[in-house]
């Protein structure tokens, strides 16, 4: 499986782009607009044997964690492992979940690195995930806590075996816009 990296921007679009979709092909990657941002889609981010190299890394180096969430009064586990790492100083949490960051390893600094050249953005911390088969999945979700502030930038890289990208607009609250100010905080899952 290809390694592939999209970087999930919730900026406002280029005048001459359609108010809901449209598609730019670049050397590297493709960008779609997806209103109310952009989607950058590196389709080759990593060479194959270096990301090879690094899922062996991350597989073998991080404390993953198995955690368990409270369900409509129900408590089961998350279904993946998973492992936050960040800057000792900072917070996340999501559904009640409240995780403590894990200091920061090189594969993950390395990642991180190309994330942030291609990008241009400067990212805080990472949400790893480990899907281990099948069954291992993430639910729908927005992105939208708190910690995150009001205009999130999400870069999401996959290693090994192909998996499912969806993404579906958000539901609005009467009276709320679309359009987003500026973000201070930057997060990779």
């Amino acid at each position: 499986a290809e390694p592939v990296a999209d970087l999930l921007s919730q900026s406002e679009p280029p005048a001459e782009s359609s108010p809901s979709y449209s598609r730019q092909a670049e050397r590297d990657h493709e960008a779609f607009f997806l209103d109310p941002g952009w989607l950058y889609l590196f389709p080759r981010f990593l060479p194959e044997a270096q990301a090879d190299e690094l899922l062996r890394q991350l597989l073998t180096e991080v404390p993953w964690r198995q955690d368990r969430l409270r369900i409509m009064g129900r408590e089961m586990d998350v279904p993946r492992l998973q492992c936050w790492m960040a800057d000792s100083s900072l917070q996340y949490g999501y559904s009640g979940l409240h995780l403590r960051p894990s200091p920061w390893i090189e594969p993950v600094k390395t990642i991180l690195q190309a994330i942030e050249s291609k990008s241009e953005y400067s990212f805080n911390s990472v949400l790893l995930n480990q899907y281990r088969d099948g069954r291992d999945s993430v639910s729908w979700h927005a992105d939208d806590e708190a910690e995150l502030g009001d205009d999130p930038v999400i870069a999401s890289v996959s290693l090994g075996a192909s998996r499912r990208f969806q993404l579906k607009p958000k539901q609005l609250k009467p009276g709320q816009s679309r359009s987003g100010s500026s973000r201070q905080r930057r997060r990779i899952s």
